[in-house]
């Protein structure tokens, strides 16, 4: 109950314009590899290793850290409660794009609409007995967006993915 109240409580925080980003240039590939890190256990518990492929050198991006952090761990929940057996992650640079990928197998069917996901509530199939509050992808999308990136959802040969994309800033301070 505690974690569907401070999802609320940032979702609300959000939408009144009362929190704070403060960009900077920050290494996306450690901050995502922190975050991956601090999942082990859950991973763990559910059998799953995820498949990682990230470039080889730091990633440069203009986000708030904190912020980008959030995002990934409610992408990464969300992967964990609605997927099956198989979390990919990959980070990569297209152009000067930095596009992060989140997928999970899944044998959920809502591929006409992926984008919902981000609706406030979105719980999907209203049957599942989850504690979710329906808010994680919602804020995810808030946040990566504040942040001057853009978000989407989709879905392609039984997996669901998330994509969130950068400009990439220049390796100089």
């Amino acid at each position: 109950m505690g974690a569907i109240l401070e999802q609320l409580f940032t979702y609300v925080h959000i939408q009144n314009s009362s929190m704070q980003i403060e960009m900077k240039k920050c290494d996306i590939k450690q901050c995502l590899c922190e975050n991956l890190f601090s999942f082990y256990e859950d991973f763990k518990k559910q059998g799953i290793e995820p498949e990682v492929h990230l470039t080889e050198e730091p990633v440069y991006v203009l986000l708030d850290e904190l912020q980008m952090a959030r995002v990934i761990q409610n992408i990464l929940k969300n992967a964990l409660v609605h997927g099956d057996a198989r979390i990919i992650v990959s980070l990569e640079k297209v152009s000067s794009k930095i596009l992060l990928h989140i997928r999970n197998h899944t044998n959920e069917q809502h591929s006409e609409k992926p984008e919902l996901v981000f609706e406030r509530f979105f719980q999907g199939d209203k049957a599942r007995n989850t504690q979710s509050s329906g808010l994680g992808l919602c804020i995810a999308k808030e946040l990566v967006e504040q942040m001057h990136g853009s978000i989407r959802a989709y879905y392609q040969d039984d997996y669901f993915g998330i994509e969130i994309a950068f400009e990439e800033m220049e390796k100089q301070a």
